[in-house]
């Protein structure tokens, strides 16, 4: 389906229709698909909302510059088109970044945080670097990055054991607009750590042993900032966690949200 939202089409899907609902947040470089797994199975308890970012998937582009706070702006903008006053958030990479920032504006609209891969404010030469790919997608296309993201965020269990899910974030990657990309890019080099003190709510923090996009000590660290989170790690995981292993993030989700 797909609605306006902000004046920009956004691509999104409802499934399920239990009391509860959880809003599933992609990261970059991904879309509402990345979730595919873990919504087959949650639908069966929660009314579930999954949407491609603007600038990414099947949704719109825009002129301005992207920012987590316009971001979070969309996400409030669906859910009341949708009548959805209060949801659980399961956001994955940047998406968790855009997360923080919803709990912090809207905390009364958040009832849980499930935060996979997590990012908080990027160093110095990690924004340098993402807005080196901006550039470099803006010249020469996504083909131009997308092997070099599934080799450093993958797994070596998954690259070879697991050609297919490779090739499937490889075309996730590959069919992503440039500019809504590289807008992407500069959009997370920008962003600032919020205060993790103001997030009162359940936090889950999931991480992969072998991420090294988001190293599992990120989400120790997390642990500790968060008022009220648990952290844990996935095995034989890189850093595309509910397609490297999707049972185990729904299992996890799960038992988290069922308590929350």
């Amino acid at each position: 389906m797909k609605t306006d939202v902000n004046g920009v089409s956004h691509s999104y899907e409802v499934r399920g229709n239990g009391s509860e609902v959880i809003l599933f947040i992609h990261g970059l470089g991904g879309t509402r698909n990345f979730w595919y797994p873990q919504i087959q199975t949650l639908a069966r308890t929660f009314t579930v909302i999954s949407y491609d970012l603007r600038g990414s998937g099947r949704s719109g582009l825009s002129d301005e510059a992207y920012s987590m706070a316009g971001w979070v702006d969309d996400a409030i903008a669906l859910l009341d088109e949708l009548r959805v006053e209060q949801v659980h958030i399961v956001a994955h990479s940047m998406g968790t970044v855009i997360a923080q920032y919803f709990a912090v504006h809207h905390p009364h609209r958040t009832r849980s945080l499930t935060l996979v891969g997590p990012i908080v404010e990027i160093g110095p030469a990690g924004k340098d670097g993402l807005r080196n790919r901006a550039n470099t997608v803006r010249e020469q296309g996504m083909d131009a990055v997308a092997d070099s993201i599934c080799e450093g965020g993958l797994s070596a269990a998954t690259k070879g054991a697991h050609p297919e899910i490779v090739a499937l974030i490889r075309d996730m990657l590959m069919s992503q607009p440039a500019e809504g990309y590289a807008r992407s890019c500069e959009a997370l080099a920008a962003a600032s750590a919020i205060d993790h003190s103001q997030v009162n709510v359940p936090v889950l923090l999931i991480a992969g042993d072998e991420d090294n996009t988001s190293p599992y000590a990120v989400s120790r660290r997390l642990a500790g900032a968060f008022p009220n989170a648990k952290a844990i790690t996935l095995p034989q995981c890189g850093h595309w966690l509910s397609l490297e292993q999707p049972g185990l993030v729904t299992s996890a989700l799960h038992d988290f949200l069922i308590r929350a």
